[in-house]
This record gives C-alpha cells, structure tokens and sequence, in this order.
C-alpha cells in the first residue's frame, strides 16, 4: 500500500472513531439531560413540600400555637431542608457534566468535520519528502494501536498528528512548485481587514493570495515601503502603533469573561462581530495560530489556523477601606493565539507545565517577552521590567472580594444593538445578576434586568458592606480561594 492510501486509510479509521465517540457523548449528555429534568422536577416538588410546612400565616399571631406547630415539623423541615441541600448539590453536578460532555461532543464533531476536510486535500499532494513519510508511518502505527483502546484523547492527538503532517506536506510542495524562493507566507504581513474594505486594499496595490479561505487574503511583502497601508496595517507594523497594555485578570476576578458567564449564541454573536471586523485575523500581527498553539495545547488541533477574542479589562478599587472593585470592559481585539497568550503569560506557562517541562516553561516565557517587545516596539528589558510593575500592582487588588462586572462600553457598540445577553446562572466565575452594570440583559429563566449604573450600584454594595455587621457583599458573589 502506497502513502496515500495508507494516509486514506488511516484517515477513513480516524473518522470512523470519532464520529463512534460523538455518538457516544450525545448518547451520554441526552441521558445526562434526562436525569436532570427528573432532579429539577423533583427538586421543585421537595421545595414545595418544605413550603408546606412552614407555619401559615394565620397561626402567626397566635404565639402557642405557633410554638407547637413549629415543635411538630421540626425534625420534618429539617430533613426536608437538607434534602433540598443535596438536590441543589446534585443539580449543580448534572449540569456541570453535561457542559462538560458536550464539549467533548464538539471537539470529536470538530476532529471529524476536519479529517473530512483533510481528505479531500490529498488529491492536490505530491510524493511526500522522506521526513513526512517517516512522520505518517509513525501515524499510522499510533492509528493502528487505536483498535485496542479507542480513548477520545488518543483520538484527537492521533488526528492532529495526521492534520500537520498534512500541512508540512502541502507546504513543502508549495515550495517545490516555486523552486524554493519562497517561505510559503512567512516574508508576508497580512492586512487583518474585513470582506467590505477589499476595494481599498487594491486601490493602494495590496497584493491577493487567492488560495486563502475564510480569512483575508490582502498582504503586503515584507520590505516595501509601508506608509501607504498605514490605516490597514497590522498594529504591530503601523509607524505609530496603538498603545498595548498587558493587564492581568486579578486573582480574584479569575474567569470573570463574557465567555464564561453569558450563553454560547450571546458570546458567538459577539465575537463572531469582531472577527468579520478584522477578517479573522490578528489585529495585532495579522497572522492566525501562531507558533504557541501546536505546543501547548496539542490536543486541540481545531485552534490551528483559528483566532481569539481577547477582551481588555481595566481593574479600579474606588476606596481602598473597602473589597469591593470595578472590572470594566474597555473593548475587544481579534489576536492569534501567540498575541493572546501576551496577555496572559501566567496561563501560557501553566500551560508548557502541563504538557512538558521547566525548560519549555522558561522556552516559552523568553518567546513571549521577545513577542511583547516586537508588539509595542520596547527593548525586552522594558517588558520585563512593565511585566513586573504589572505584577506588583496586584497587591493593591488581592484582597477584593467583590467585583463589579461594568459592560457600559459593550453595550454601545452598534452591534449590541436589539442583543440582549443570557446571563448563566452556573458559570465559571460565579458571577451574579446583582453583580452586572452598564447593560440590559435577562437570566435564564426569562427575566430581563435593566441596565444599572456602574458607580450607583458600588455606592449600593459599598454601603451595605459599611453598615451591615456581617458583609452583605456575599449575596453578589464572594470570591474565595
């Protein structure tokens, strides 16, 4: 069996398993949703016979008989009340799992949308160098061991490994058919620019890759005179680029993101805007993936080629005397994973902890101080030295317990316009409605919370924290650990 058929057929295979395991994930998470209806049915049943047993509101006045009827459903209110506990607990649980299987859904969905894809690429290749064809019989080997134990993770790398042999083949026929002069994109700075703006990108002589998909195709070469594509630019190429500023997500603010507390279809919208707005690449370096992706996060092989919104928070405690904070969205940028992980350098090296070593770790922090500086055009020592300052005025922020989440700017973008944003009553972050400022936005079971001042709503908080002997800021969602 020659290459492409062994890389067929090993594509054919992988396909087979992950569609096996999308299935068995639907099955899962339907079973998951079934035990959660009869939980939360049951739940509200537990919750209406503990009701019952309060005392009525007619024998509140008469204090004997209160007395007694409180003596005789004692023991039965509490029993019921802690059933009502452990329902509450298991509920959480329910949809915890079920999230999280249908996540794992959507990734083996993913793998398989992508391996179909990646068939229909192989027509187009030539003979493989020497390096791939030793790269795909170390594929098909792992693929074959895949027989005996079809876990989803081993799916999914085998897949990826696939997928990039793929890629490097591809490319290294790129080069063959161009004699080798060329870097296959590498020497080229790509216009992040949406669909609605190509008129402009021709008239200023930007040149067109039309074998790109899905994203822009408008790119200058490295070299030329760059004045005239000022305003298209990536920032990182502009002569006077925007100013960067590298905050990072307070302790205890951790995961409190539009993409952790609102639902899926409200944060697709939003980013989905963002994306058309740059043509789905980086506003910053108008590349997509980036070089990080691969080695950190291996097992996610549909980031390759992909880009993220980041959003940019800034962080203010209005009184020092008092944990309550104001977490305010300033705006949102397209950026590749490379540019993302600028942001946040402390995820980046967890990250290279988790799939590898201490030298990848200190690999990867050098990458990303050399990444910054290349970002907002200042020497490496500056970087560290701004990274460090960063790091410092944390400390004026570490023992907040309560941050308000002010989406004002958000909610005047044209495209929040008619949106009103789900907020998650399970998320992440444990963000809750009465934390919300600056935006209309409705809970999951419907209803709609008018948007609130930002600075009325921390005089309200700060105010009950003051005079309240135990903190009542608990109720808008203490942050612990």
């Amino acid at each position: 069996m020659n290459t492409v058929d062994q890389l067929r057929n090993d594509i054919s295979t992988l396909t087979a398993y992950s569609v096996t395991r999308e299935r068995e994930y639907t099955r899962r998470r339907d079973e998951i949703a079934e035990v959660l209806k009869a939980k939360k049915k049951e739940l509200g049943g537990v919750r209406s016979t503990l009701a019952a047993t309060l005392v009525p509101p007619v024998l509140k006045e008469l204090d004997f008989t209160r007395k007694l009827w409180s003596l005789l459903v004692r023991r039965r209110a509490a029993a019921l009340a802690g059933r009502v506990n452990a329902l509450e607990d298991e509920v959480r649980r329910l949809i915890g799992s079920g999230r999280a299987t249908e996540q794992s859904r959507k990734t083996m969905a993913g793998v398989g949308a992508r391996l179909k894809r990646t068939d229909g690429e192989i027509a187009n290749l030539d003979h493989p160098p020497e390096e791939i064809a030793a790269r795909l019989a170390a594929v098909s080997t792992r693929v074959a061991g895949l027989a005996r134990k079809k876990e989803a993770k081993a799916v999914v790398e085998a897949a990826r490994e696939v997928i990039l042999c793929i890629d490097a083949w591809a490319k290294a026929g790129k080069l063959a058919r161009r004699g080798g002069s060329a870097d296959g994109g590498a020497g080229r700075i790509w216009l992040p620019i949406p669909f609605s703006m190509q008129s402009q990108a021709t008239a200023l002589g930007a040149k067109q890759d039309m074998t790109i998909k899905g994203a822009s195709r408008f790119y200058v070469n490295v070299g030329e005179p760059l004045a005239r594509f000022n305003s298209l630019l990536p920032h990182a190429f502009r002569e006077n680029p925007p100013k960067l500023t590298f905050s990072t997500i307070r302790a205890t603010a951790h995961r409190q993101n539009l993409h952790s507390f609102v639902d899926a279809l409200s944060w697709d919208h939003i980013r989905n805007v963002n994306y058309s707005m740059t043509g789905r690449r980086c506003i910053l370096c108008g590349k997509q993936s980036g070089n990080l992706v691969r080695k950190l996060e291996p097992d996610k092989p549909n980031k390759i080629g992909a880009v993220e919104c980041h959003e940019v928070w800034s962080f203010s405690r209005p009184d020092p005397d008092i944990p309550v904070g104001v977490q305010s969205l300033q705006r949102l940028i397209v950026v590749c994973f490379d540019c993302h992980m600028c942001f946040h350098d402390e995820i980046a090296r967890a990250k290279a902890r988790k799939v590898g070593d201490e030298q990848l770790e200190h690999e990867v922090q050098r990458y990303l101080v050399d990444r910054r500086s290349k970002l907002t055009h200042v020497s490496p020592p500056e970087v560290a030295m701004e990274m460090r300052a960063e790091q410092a005025r944390l400390a004026d922020h570490k023992d907040v317990t309560t941050w308000i989440v002010d989406l004002s700017k958000l909610a005047k973008q044209d495209y929040m316009y008619g949106q009103t944003p789900t907020l998650l009553s399970v998320n992440p972050a444990g963000v809750k409605a009465s934390q919300l400022a600056g935006i209309t936005f409705r809970d999951e079971a419907g209803m709609v919370h008018p948007a609130v001042n930002p600075e009325r709503l921390y005089q309200e908080i700060a105010m009950k924290w003051i005079t309240q002997p135990e903190p009542t800021y608990q109720v808008v969602g203490r942050r612990t650990g």
